[in-house]
């Protein structure tokens, strides 16, 4: 096992929901080596959901202390989102930057 990764998500009320997702890496190569390098981060992440429309701001933390803020935003089965949105926005010195576009398949169900 080289990582723990733990996922909760609490419905706060009918449409807002408040998610959590801490990733523990057991193992990290050390130096220059080769290979996948695991790294620790937590992530809180608020979202705004109903049906067919979708709205997440993931608040990122990691074990280098970088703290990012994204956003995500879903219309029916279109998932749009990036992890460093803001940082992205509200810096000068853009150093990295990432764009997710995903489908997403959810399966409604009434109680």
């Amino acid at each position: 096992m080289q990582e723990i990764v733990y996922q909760a998500d609490w419905r706060i009320n009918k449409y807002l929901h408040l998610g959590l997702n801490p990733y523990f890496a057991l193992r990290q190569k050390k130096g220059n080596n080769v290979g996948t390098h695991y790294m620790t981060s937590i992530i809180i992440s608020p979202h705004f959901e109903m049906a067919a429309v979708g709205v997440e701001l993931p608040i990122i933390y990691n074990q280098f202390k970088s703290f990012n803020v994204g956003f995500g935003l879903r219309l029916g089965a279109l998932w749009l989102g990036s992890t460093n949105f803001f940082n992205m926005i509200a810096s000068n010195k853009l150093r990295e930057a990432n764009l997710c576009i995903a489908f997403k398949v959810s399966i409604h169900h009434k109680k």
